[in-house]
């Protein structure tokens, strides 16, 4: 399998006609005012593509990853099954993860790491960022 593209964003949804959208793709840093920090919610989106040696059952495991390289949280893990309709020798799928009250507990660099069967396809960087304050004087 190959990716095509993945990125974090605020909103993911489906358009009336079936179409992927999605809000706040530009997302790459939070800015809580105070740490620990809980965000509420937001998504990551992977677009892969495969032939028809690669059809079947596929393992995937995402993680949010911290400055020193610890998980967030627990590694999500799941399947999904891709196949390639026939007369075509390959197709598309997206993998769409949604984060939930997600506790972040140190300033800086942060990355969603996605693997699908053992083999890293993704690394999204973002990062936690304090508040810059103007600093004001009388």
């Amino acid at each position: 399998m190959q990716l095509m593209f993945a990125f974090i964003c605020r909103v993911e949804s489906k358009s009336p006609d079936g179409e992927m959208e999605a809000v706040g793709i530009s997302f790459d840093s939070i800015f809580p005012p105070a740490l620990p920090a809980l965000y509420k919610e937001f998504h990551l989106v992977a677009k892969l593509r495969g032939t028809m040696s690669e059809t079947g059952t596929k393992r995937y495991e995402v993680r949010l990853i911290d400055p020193d390289g610890r998980n967030i949280i627990e590694p999500l893990e799941g399947t999904f099954e891709f196949g390639v309709p026939a007369g075509r020798l390959e197709s598309y799928g997206f993998l769409k993860i949604r984060f939930r009250n997600t506790l972040f507990q140190a300033y800086g660099p942060h990355a969603a790491r996605l693997l699908v069967d053992g083999v890293e396809m993704a690394d999204v960087p973002f990062g936690v960022e304090r508040i810059a304050c103007a600093n004001r004087s009388a």
